[in-house]
């Protein structure tokens, strides 16, 4: 007989917003604390047929898909791209640190190592977070395409602003190589 239908009617009454996904930062916490729980579970049980019928019990199962990965990935994804959407159009587009001289480029590139962080990846949906890193990346040279040869952009375009462009293009495509080392 197993025991998980007992944990999970305990997790279910007395922590009723454990698959709420509506805070993202919480959703983490508790996703990930549960799945440490299991682990630990896990080494405690030594025997790989409890394991298998442990994470094969119907329960067990029911209680995985409770999570709605989805949604919290959806909502990371509006965090992420209403902030590179933002810089896209913000006329103050002077970086805030030194690394890169354009907010559009410093705001693509922290987007992308957000989608990679801890506190926000997470295993099971990295496919979702690979997909929206190529979109940033695709997006970020759409941007670059489209103000070069937009008739009346969002702010002012200049020497200066195309030089600093060119620039964090370069770095762009340079750090873009060690984008790898983040995600393994």
């Amino acid at each position: 007989r197993s025991f998980w239908p007992e944990v999970e009617e305990r997790l279910s009454t007395n922590v009723t917003s454990i698959y709420a996904a509506g805070d993202p930062d919480v959703f983490y916490e508790k996703y990930s604390e549960t799945l440490e729980f299991l682990e630990e579970l896990c080494k405690i049980c030594n025997s790989c047929t409890l394991i298998q019928q442990l994470y094969s019990h119907p329960n067990f199962i029911s209680f995985m898909e409770r999570w709605n990965l989805p949604v919290y990935f959806q909502i990371r994804f509006q965090e992420i791209v209403r902030n590179i959407e933002m810089a896209y159009v913000d006329e103050n587009w002077n970086a805030i640190k030194p690394d890169w001289k354009l907010v559009a480029s410093e705001t693509t590139w922290n987007s992308l190592n957000r989608c990679w962080e801890p506190g926000i990846y997470l295993i099971p949906i990295a496919h979702k977070f690979w997909k929206l890193s190529l979109q940033i990346i695709s997006r970020y040279t759409i941007w670059c395409k489209e103000i070069i040869v937009m008739k009346s952009p969002p702010f002012k375009i200049d020497v200066t602003f195309l030089v600093f462009l060119y620039t964090d293009i370069e770095r762009f495509l340079r750090k873009i190589t060690s984008l790898s080392n983040t995600i393994n």
